[in-house]
């Protein structure tokens, strides 16, 4: 009996693509082959679908696409699959498994194309992946109900005509220090710590780079967290919050993905009543932005008082071997692989 497919879509045209690789790589290495047929689709930079060999290592280099007579070209239809060498035999996925970050894999587009070609995935819907990866309408919806965010500001290009008025919004509202960094994006890219005014329209420069509009908010002293959630309809598991031990001014990319002195900690060394509260805040955030199958709810905890504030919620976390999604999740009792599995369970 065929064993049923499962599709790991990894890459795209996300400032991201790297981080989807080694995503893609650790989640393939962790998947039950035994199972499931595995069928890895990479999306090239420029947008085009290939069936690619099952290795791991060679998409974690990004030399997947380099072996040309290995890569079919593939085509996607409502309900089916359809590899460009066997074009009478189209295949029907059990489930889709994203490991896309940033636009066009986790901001609802898509999740929208899935949903029209009624391909089931892993993963939040459109309006909750769109919701989530706007930073500015995230923390409105989460102030509205209630839940501690720090302060911010939105600024666009046009703010950019004045800047001393710019300048004085920024002071007068927040005061400096302040963190800048794009409203939709992730991984750290185009973020900055901004200490005074003087470096305050270089960092929104670089941060409207990558968006079209920048987020600023208070520079705190304070302990980065991270809460991972998983609902397959049947049990809701919340993590305990695991922490970010980084010997870098912040959290930038290159201390994420690359840095040896960059260690993840599970669970945090933080005090029971402190983590419960990170706990139920998580749970809360997760129902009340419409999230499925999965999120990592991220969390600052100012060190003068361990007062706790929601960061951001991530609808398609890292899945990196140095990622703390994982890792969460084997603390709670449910290895990488079994969690794998039932997420994919639930999409169908």
């Amino acid at each position: 009996m065929a064993l049923p497919v499962v599709v790991l879509l990894f890459g795209g045209p996300s400032e991201e693509y790297e981080v989807s690789l080694r995503s893609a790589a650790h989640m393939l290495r962790c998947l039950d082959r035994t199972r499931y047929r595995v069928l890895p689709v990479g999306i090239t930079r420029f947008g085009g679908w290939f069936r690619c060999a099952p290795d791991p290592d060679m998409i974690c280099r990004d030399e997947w696409f380099c072996q040309c007579e290995r890569n079919i070209p593939v085509y996607v239809r409502r309900g089916q699959l359809i590899c460009s060498d066997a074009p009478d035999r189209p295949l029907h996925p059990r489930a889709v498994l994203p490991a896309l970050h940033g636009a066009y894999g986790e901001d609802g587009r898509l999740q929208g194309m899935l949903d029209c070609l009624a391909l089931p995935y892993v993963g939040s819907g459109p309006e909750a992946s769109a919701l989530c990866m706007n930073k500015a309408l995230t923390k409105s919806r989460l102030r509205a109900a209630g839940l501690p965010v720090l302060d911010w500001l939105e600024v666009t290009p046009s703010d950019m005509d004045d800047p001393e008025a710019l300048f004085c919004r920024v002071n007068d509202t927040l005061s400096f220090p302040v963190f800048v960094k794009p409203c939709r994006g992730g991984s750290s890219i185009g973020a900055c710590p901004v200490r005074d005014g003087h470096n305050l329209l270089h960092a929104l420069s670089e941060a409207l780079l990558h968006d079209d509009r920048a987020l600023v908010e208070p520079l705190v002293d304070a302990q980065e967290c991270e809460v991972a959630l998983f609902c397959d309809g049947k049990q809701t598991l919340v993590s305990r919050p695991g922490m970010i031990d980084c010997a870098a001014d912040f959290y930038h990319y290159r201390a994420k993905y690359s840095d040896a002195d960059t260690r993840t900690v599970v669970p945090a060394p933080l005090s029971g009543e402190v983590s419960e509260r990170m706990r139920q805040l998580a749970r809360a955030a997760f129902e009340l932005l419409g999230c499925r199958h999965l999120a990592r709810v991220d969390f600052f905890v100012r060190r003068s008082d361990g007062e706790v504030f929601l960061n951001e919620v991530n609808t398609l976390p890292g899945m990196t071997e140095r990622s703390l999604y994982p890792a969460l999740m084997a603390d709670s009792g449910l290895p990488f692989s079994d969690c794998l599995t039932r997420l994919i369970e639930a999409a169908v």
